[in-house]
């Protein structure tokens, strides 16, 4: 059956020649493909994408920043996760429709403070993981000192040795990422946090040679994800 699927999505309209490459490096964080080795994450819309197209999976490990910068030279092939920015459509093709619309946003993270709304930032020392686009109303205050770090590792640190007061989590993290670098459960969720309804795409590196298979992908992204 999974065999036939892929024929039918080769062969719609627009389509590009059956033939794709053989594999494709998805640039994600290595939280994630510790959790491929454990069940696989069947329900990841890349690894889905591989296994219908029966083409090798590599992986490239990199914080979220580094991750972009992989896409933008082409190193990678395919990210996940990300929100619909203009900025990006210079280095990237995001794939429609998305793959999920999440009730999703930016959560706030510290040890000893009481962030009950957003007023509570201000004079604070705010760490934030680089490569994030952020709440415009955040990125714009200057009544907030804002820390930019490269891995959520690094904000944990800064804040347990008291060089940042708070920091954001971004909408793909959870508190149990937090954990193996917190052992003693010091930081606490706050009360306040940043969220909305946000659809989440895939993006493709221009310089991919996946890119003239643009509407195989889309197509399989319209069966298995209707979310538009």
């Amino acid at each position: 059956m999974k065999h036939l699927l892929v024929i039918f999505l080769l062969l719609l309209p627009n389509c590009a020649s059956a033939t794709v490459p053989e594999k494709i490096v998805f640039a994600v964080d290595p939280v994630y493909i510790k959790q491929f080795h454990k069940n696989g994450l069947p329900n990841n819309p890349v690894i889905k994408i591989a296994n219908l197209l029966q083409v090798e999976l590599e992986f490239y490990p990199c914080p979220w920043a580094r991750c972009l910068q992989s896409i933008a030279s082409g190193r990678a092939d395919i990210i996940d996760d990300l929100f619909l920015t203009e900025d990006r459509k210079q280095f990237l093709v995001y794939l429609y429709p998305s793959f999920e619309v999440q009730t999703a946003g930016f959560r706030f993270y510290a040890v000893g403070q009481s962030i009950n709304q957003y007023q509570d930032l201000h004079a604070k020392a705010v760490g934030h993981l680089r490569g994030y686009k952020l709440f415009p109303k955040f990125e714009q205050d200057p009544q907030i000192r804002k820390v930019s770090l490269l891995r959520l590792e690094d904000m944990v640190k800064m804040m347990l040795a008291g060089r940042i007061d708070v920091f954001i989590a971004p909408p793909s993290f959870a508190e149990r990422d937090i954990a193996p670098f917190d052992t003693q459960g010091k930081i606490k969720r706050q009360k306040y946090d940043y969220m909305k309804k946000m659809p989440l795409y895939l993006g493709l590196s221009k310089k991919s040679p996946w890119l003239n298979h643009k509407k195989t992908l889309e197509n399989i992204l319209k069966h298995h994800y209707p979310t538009e």
